[in-house]
């Protein structure tokens, strides 16, 4: 099979969970071969789904597929604070397991309010865990462009 966007990063994502994302996206990725493969969604599904995922994945394109995640910032508002942070620490340890080398925190609108659990201070312990591991974390906000600017942080 050809490859035809090797340095492309496809990102999975679907509402109803990491291993449908992967049904609906098999045939394209057999199609692009891409090198890297970022599995994408709360803190809680990629606990749940994604070292199921990142082996189908890597069954699909071979080993030296590189899997990233993407946390859903946002994704536990309604925990409790030390149930919000024990989901976010969780992805460390998932990641670990995957073999996975970047983690990008999707931070939307509670970072963008400094509401309680979606602090600075709480983005700092939580990349602290993450690059403990020697994992590369970076950040994204699609969503609400003109709360950027009230980043707290």
């Amino acid at each position: 099979m050809t490859t035809i966007c090797r340095d492309t990063t496809v990102t999975l994502w679907s509402a109803s969970g990491l291993s449908r994302a992967a049904d609906a996206s098999a045939a394209i990725l057999h199609r692009i071969r891409p090198a890297r493969v970022k599995l994408h969604g709360s803190p809680s599904s990629l606990k749940s789904e994604a070292r199921a995922v990142a082996f189908r994945v890597r069954a699909w394109l071979g080993d030296d597929c590189e899997i990233a995640f993407g946390v859903a910032g946002d994704a536990g508002g309604k925990l409790s604070l030390p149930e919000l942070h024990k989901r976010r620490f969780a992805v460390a340890e998932t990641a670990h397991a995957c073999g996975v080398g970047y983690v990008e925190l999707n931070c939307e609108s509670r970072w963008k309010l400094d509401q309680p659990g979606f602090r600075a201070e709480d983005a700092a312990a939580w990349v602290a865990e993450l690059t403990a591991d020697g994992i590369v974390v970076g950040h994204s906000a699609y969503d609400q462009p003109t709360l950027h600017g009230s980043y707290p942080w």
